[in-house]
């Protein structure tokens, strides 16, 4: 109903961007979302820049597979690498990975006892408490900390939209 009372009408975003989704959860159907019909059905301008991004390896992927590497970031002062893989050999079982998830914790409790912020990202609920699962009481205590203060987030990935942090592992 606003939209129809309004003049005109902004939408930002696009296709390429992850709506909100039921694909975790099982026996729903796809959302079809306003951005989605927006994209069908209402003029659009596309952006050339994308302003969360300083470090162009943060939107690398995207940008080669869904806009045509015409995705511009903002330049950096800090030209450091911003991904850095680490590969762990482990066992997808039940939608869980114990050891990915043991590898990942590893990871993320020397950050949890840093002033920086720290985003920890799942592919599944079910990989988010194996995560949790993995963590002694102390670190469960300091990613508390975090959370209660905004400086951490805990996420399945179709939950993660908007976040920022020092620190992301997934």
């Amino acid at each position: 109903p606003a939209i129809l009372k309004g003049k005109q009408i902004v939408i930002a975003g696009d296709e390429h961007q992850m709506g909100p989704s039921r694909y975790f959860k099982t026996g729903t159907a796809e959302l079809m979302d306003l951005l989605h019909q927006a994209n069908y059905n209402l003029n659009r301008v596309e952006l050339q820049h994308h302003y969360r991004s300083e470090n162009p390896q943060l939107i690398a992927f995207s940008n080669k597979h869904f806009y045509d590497n015409k995705l511009k970031a903002f330049p950096s002062t800090n030209l450091t690498s911003a991904i850095h893989h680490h590969f762990t050999e482990g066992h997808f079982i039940d939608r869980k990975n114990e050891i990915e998830a043991l590898a990942l914790i590893n990871s993320a409790t020397t950050l949890l006892d840093s002033n920086e912020t720290i985003g920890i990202v799942a592919f599944s609920e079910e990989q988010l408490s194996c995560l949790w699962n993995a963590m002694s009481d102390q670190t469960q205590r300091l990613l508390t900390h975090k959370l209660d203060k905004n400086e951490a987030f805990f996420k399945t990935l179709e939950n993660v939209q908007g976040d920022e942090c020092d620190h992301l592992l997934i």
